[in-house]
């Protein structure tokens, strides 16, 4: 599909060179996320109206922990209809994720004191139920923790 015209190989080759980083995430943003943008305008991978640099710019927030996969979804429509920047578009949206540990742990804190029957489930060794508690904290901190963390505190605290 990459390799289709020489346009759409130049438009992948310039985001793949931007991003810097395994050329595979370039690859599947465009085949799973891109392309269903484009084919809803009846446009091809050239006539993307941000720049490959742009999208690299979105992968690389990703993996900054920036935003989630999911926050970037929305950033990269946002991005589809506007040609603006990934970055201003996630701080005009509220996107960005707290990775501001001690922000996160107060979040954390309140969920388990709140959900004292789950917790206790975890701490019985139903780890399970450990979804639901980060789920409780991505909804107390709306959306916007890094699930990374979230998940990483809960084990440590009610594993002790």
């Amino acid at each position: 599909m990459l390799t289709a015209s020489r346009k759409t190989a130049d438009w992948f080759e310039a985001a793949a060179t931007a991003y810097g980083g395994d050329a595979k995430k370039v690859v599947n943003w465009i085949i799973a996320d891109l392309y269903g943008l484009l084919n809803e305008g009846g446009l091809e991978l050239h006539e993307t109206p941000f720049s490959p640099a742009q999208l690299a710019g979105l992968i690389s927030m990703i993996d900054d922990g920036k935003i989630s996969g999911k926050q970037a979804k929305t950033v990269l429509a946002a991005m589809f209809e506007t040609g603006h920047d990934p970055e201003t578009i996630a701080a005009d949206k509220g996107l960005q994720q707290v990775s501001d540990a001690g922000a996160i742990e107060a979040a954390v804190d309140e969920v388990i004191a709140e959900n004292d029957e789950a917790a206790a489930k975890v701490r019985g060794g139903q780890m399970n139920t450990i979804g639901f508690l980060v789920g409780q904290v991505m909804k107390k901190t709306r959306g916007q923790a890094n699930p990374g963390m979230v998940n990483d505190l809960l084990r440590r605290k009610l594993s002790s």
